[in-house]
């Protein structure tokens, strides 16, 4: 998503549409130097080899899932972590399981501070959607599951979802319900 929206500026500095051979302006160099390097970066990172506490029986062990979403004037976000906690040692060791996001349109209404409540909504659908894939996935694997919970910083989402659909613009509408 980083890509697309890099690619979403440089498109946008050029009139008409851009030819494949028109040089890229001096001016996008520092951007995609950035993302070249975010590239290299992510090739050298390590992931470790096991989800869960290694050498642990399930019986001894709580799992949880904890779930975070965001919006912004660019971005619906989600992430889904799974927190494993042996009962006996005391252990604890978190993993990144799933990530989801979306980048926001390019129209004037999209790119306005009032539609921020409409990507932090989105965001939470996001990780609603991701949170039963999880869960799903996990539920095959015959891993128990003792919890799940879902963060959200917009404190208007949690007062919104008490109230009934209806009483929301059509647009927003379909998010909440």
């Amino acid at each position: 998503n980083v890509a697309r929206l890099i690619n979403r500026r440089i498109l946008q500095s050029t009139p008409g549409t851009m030819p494949m051979y028109l040089r890229i302006d001096k001016e996008h160099f520092p951007l995609l130097n950035k993302l070249a390097d975010l590239f290299f970066r992510t090739q050298a990172m390590s992931v470790p080899k096991h989800l869960l506490i290694p050498n642990t029986r399930l019986n001894d062990m709580r799992n949880y899932l904890i779930g975070f979403s965001d919006g912004s004037l660019q971005f619906s976000t989600a992430c889904i972590y799974l927190v494993s906690c042996s009962i006996t040692t005391e252990e604890v060791h978190t993993s990144l399981i799933a990530t989801s996001s979306k980048i926001s349109d390019n129209t004037i209404f999209a790119q306005s501070e009032e539609s921020i409540p409409v990507k932090e909504m989105h965001g939470l659908l996001l990780c609603a959607d991701l949170m039963i894939k999880t869960v799903e996935g996990i539920q095959e694997c015959n891993i128990p599951i003792n919890g799940c919970l879902i963060g959200v910083d917009a404190v208007s989402q949690i007062v919104a979802l008490r109230s009934p659909p209806v009483q929301f613009k059509p647009r927003m509408r379909k998010y909440y319900a």
